[in-house]
């Protein structure tokens, strides 16, 4: 095991006074973000850190205190106000942000995924990434991977991308203690596959080779099989049932809470991918062998996974080695895991990024103050037909700093503090230039709230904005290469009014136009998810009806 000397990292005082706050959803044996969260705030105690774990899944979430796995606890987010160093994992708090703490971000994930989910459309975790690289807060930003510091480095040219190993907990991982028993169905191997299905790399081309193994090779083994998302849909259910019937499949669950029995219960782990996922690790601690893609540094067993000939026979070459000596091929993968995912080892790197943030002059951050905004229900007498122009001699009338709120006729907020939630959405998103709001009843799909009852019952609709008020927060959900936003509600500052060139003259389309406006000039539009007025629009089938005399 690798020992580490703290003094030749970092002052004997510092290390004991250092305290560092990491946020991250708390969702072990669902979320690789979790465990590494997890695992790191162990590898930091190893060597002195005074490390804690908050619970943040935002969307207006409480964070829970008490949740608990490998000995780290969760605890309340006040104690950030006297960290050190705040390390984000999946999203941070905004009052904590304002605390103005050097900052340092996790960058999880392979390149390419990333890259996968935001072409999607599902998750924008690469643009979180550079918008973080501009903020000076952020002082530091972490990857597990050292075979992605190149690519890192390419995207955020001005950062400094630091390596800490990937780590695992060989407490919580290791070949003692209880193990599941397979009974009659288990095989001989059993062939293990932890991966999930993922948009750049999956387990599919390795569970077809395994299935050569168990026909060429080895009529005996059978292939264990979890993290199947969606396993009663087709294709998943299909592709089951099917290697059951030929008998290559023994085992076929989604996530599993006791992967650490898992792995024990097993003889032989394969996996496509080559860099130190969590199922690497993992298997390596409990000291299971390993068949791997092409290049992996963790095992000699290595083939293409596309190859379904070349794996499987690596598979077989394996369980040879297997076969002629347990122990051996067992006290290999365990070395690996002490040499390379060590806590300590991970604790010392995370201390030397923490000890240069912390020596390291404050830079300069600008404190952001909620702007000031006018609230306009747009009308000219003698001018009704051109409501582009009455946008814009509004506009004419504010500061070069300030914004307007449009807020069509026949709309209305719902929230008590609604001009303070406009000022703090404005504050926190400081990329986007045109918001609009949630509603009830709108023809564009991206602002209607569509399981709403058709009410006209403003209480019901008081209810709902402060529900969706405390669910979403300040969050906002980027439109600007989707549906143009509709005009019952529209958010603008001066400096993107300017920069589009204004609203267009005329009536019907004012809106749509100045949303493509707006995009044209390269400026981010959004609705924001927490911001709900109620609309009547033409409830009554022609419009709102005359007051009675």
């Amino acid at each position: 095991m690798e020992t580490v000397n703290v003094k030749d990292i970092i002052s004997t005082k510092v290390c004991r006074t250092l305290k560092v706050a990491h946020f991250a959803k708390f969702a072990p044996n669902q979320a690789g973000i979790s465990g590494t969260a997890i695992d790191m705030v162990s590898a930091e105690r190893a060597v002195g850190i005074d490390s804690q774990l908050i619970d943040f899944a935002g969307n207006g979430k409480p964070c829970i205190v008490g949740n608990e796995q490998n000995g780290v606890k969760t605890i309340g987010p006040s104690w950030a106000k006297s960290a050190d160093i705040i390390v984000r994992h999946s999203a941070i708090p905004p009052y904590i942000q304002e605390l103005n703490k050097p900052q340092v971000m996790c960058l999880h994930g392979r390149p390419e995924y990333l890259f996968m989910l935001e072409y999607g459309k599902k998750y924008k975790i690469l643009s979180e990434y550079y918008s973080c690289a501009a903020d000076p807060r952020y002082r530091a930003f972490i990857t597990f991977w050292e075979e992605h510091l190149k690519f890192l480095n390419i995207l955020l040219p001005d950062k400094k991308i630091d390596f800490v190993p990937a780590m695992v907990n060989q407490t919580a991982f290791n070949q003692s203690g209880i193990r599941i028993d397979y009974g009659d169905e288990g095989g001989e191997p059993n062939i293990l596959i932890a991966d999930m299905f993922r948009e750049d790399i999956t387990p599919f081309n390795v569970l077809l080779a395994a299935a050569r193994f168990v026909k060429e090779y080895c009529p005996g083994a059978r292939v264990n099989i979890y993290g199947l998302q969606r396993m009663q849909e087709t294709p998943v259910k299909d592709l089951v049932e099917k290697m059951k019937a030929a008998g290559v499949i023994a085992q076929a669950e989604p996530l599993s809470k006791n992967m650490a029995h898992i792995y024990k219960a097993n003889d032989i782990l394969i996996t496509p991918h080559r860099i130190a996922t969590r199922v690497i690790r993992e298997a390596c601690a409990s000291g299971l062998p390993i068949v791997a893609g092409m290049g992996c540094p963790y095992t000699k067993y290595t083939a293409d996974a596309r190859d379904t000939d070349g794996f499987a026979a690596e598979i077989d070459k394996c369980w040879n080695d297997v076969q002629e000596n347990r122990k051996q091929a067992s006290q290999s993968s365990i070395d690996i895991a002490d040499n390379e995912f060590s806590l300590k080892r991970a604790g010392k790197a995370a201390l030397r990024v923490y000890d240069r943030v912390m020596k390291e002059p404050k830079p300069k951050i600008e404190i952001r103050t909620i702007p000031m905004i006018y609230n306009f229900v747009a009308y000219a007498q003698g001018n009704k037909e051109n409501l582009g122009a009455t946008y814009n001699k509004y506009m004419e009338l504010i500061g070069d700093d300030d914004w307007a709120c449009f807020l069509d006729h026949d709309a209305m907020f719902t929230t008590e503090d609604w001009f303070r939630q406009l000022g703090n959405i404005i504050a926190e998103n400081p990329t986007y230039g045109l918001l609009t709001a949630c509603t009830n009843r709108i023809g564009n799909p991206e602002q209607k709230i569509a399981s709403l009852t058709d009410t006209h019952d403003i209480m019901y609709h008081r209810q709902i904005g402060k529900q969706l008020q405390q669910q979403c927060g300040n969050e906002i959900k980027d439109v600007t290469d989707t549906h143009c936003i509709s005009g019952v509600v529209m958010i603008v500052s001066k400096a993107t009014w300017k920069k589009a060139g204004g609203f267009k003259n005329g009536f019907l389309g004012v809106d749509n136009d100045f949303h493509q406006r707006v995009k044209k000039a390269g400026i981010k539009i959004g609705v924001a998810k927490g911001l709900y007025v109620y609309h009547y629009y033409r409830a009554d089938g022609t419009g709102l009806k005359p007051v009675s005399k």
